[in-house]
């Protein structure tokens, strides 16, 4: 019977307690998903009970688990695709548990479905966490939730509350583009030692020796990268004498290695779970080391 429903009629059909959450969960998550805000489990219910105890709905109805209608949340954004013929990432991603901020397990079909994975069977807790993130990260790139709302029947999506810590990072002063004085001979020495101890990166997977100055698919250049049957990580390398500047400048090479090498996984059909982060014998320190953490780039600090 749902096959044969609209998106829209898929949202406003039903009386059982998933269809009404559903309806009042749709704008929510909509809205954050349009703002780039991952939403937990709880303050989707406490934001549910502040809008709609004001429409005489009960807070009991608005309050116990949400499985189920996140399900259906996803199975509506996929008819949605359907009847707007493109891809549109599922939004029930971005509803994610405190503790991990990620989604609980019950998300993976949406997301092997949406990057088209041809990993078989049930995923690793890694590769799915994977593919959440990039799932995640669609989520937020994709630029037309206004017409998904529209298209839904939803005329407006009210703001919600956002939490977290969102202070502004204080960077060093921005030097410009380097280059022409080529590359130091300990920066070299450090990448080369680095690719000769693949086990000083075991955390992330066990490789075998690494490659440096790998080249991306993007034209960038990875000081040394680790392949193994699983996975990719990708290293981005300073010396103990890096400025702040190019320490920050690393941080952001991280995120574009990720990105580029998980794109890459994507078109191959693979688990895009690339990682990056950078190893230095100077530690992040002060605002750099919060905007690694911000960020999500890993540091490791050499000491061989």
């Amino acid at each position: 019977m749902a096959d044969q429903m609209t998106a829209q009629q898929m949202l406003e059909d039903g009386d059982r307690w998933t269809d009404n959450i559903t309806r009042y969960a749709m704008p929510i998550v909509l809205w954050c998903a349009q703002n780039g805000v991952k939403i937990t489990y709880g303050d989707l219910e406490a934001e549910m009970i502040k809008r709609y105890s004001r429409r005489n709905v009960p807070e009991q109805q608005v309050k116990t688990k949400y499985g189920h209608p996140a399900g259906k949340i996803g199975d509506i954004i996929f008819k949605v695709a359907d009847e707007l013929d493109e891809s549109i990432p599922p939004i029930n991603a971005i509803i994610v548990r405190r503790n991990t901020g990620l989604p609980a397990k019950g998300v993976e079909y949406y997301l092997k479905r949406f990057l088209r994975t041809s990993q078989r069977g049930r995923l690793s807790e890694e590769d799915r966490n994977a593919l959440a993130e990039e799932t995640i990260q669609a989520v937020f790139n994709y630029p037309h939730w206004n017409r998904v709302a529209k298209h839904l029947g939803l005329d407006s999506l009210d703001s919600v509350d956002k939490k977290g810590d969102d202070e502004p990072i204080k960077l060093p002063k921005l030097m410009g583009a380097r280059g022409g004085s080529g590359e130091s001979k300990e920066h070299r020495k450090l990448k080369e030692t680095l690719a000769a101890n693949p086990d000083f990166f075991n955390e992330y997977g066990q490789f075998g020796e690494g490659a440096i100055e790998y080249w991306l698919r993007s034209g960038d250049e990875v000081d040394v990268l680790f392949k193994n049957d699983n996975t990719i990580l990708a290293v981005e390398v300073k010396t103990d004498n890096t400025s702040d500047d190019e320490l920050v400048r690393g941080i952001f090479q991280c995120i574009k290695y990720r990105a580029v090498l998980r794109a890459m996984q994507t078109a191959a059909g693979d688990v895009p779970n690339a990682k990056s982060l950078i190893v230095s014998p100077k530690p992040l320190k002060g605002e750099i080391r919060r905007l690694a953490e911000r960020l999500q780039v890993p540091s490791m600090l050499w000491e061989g």
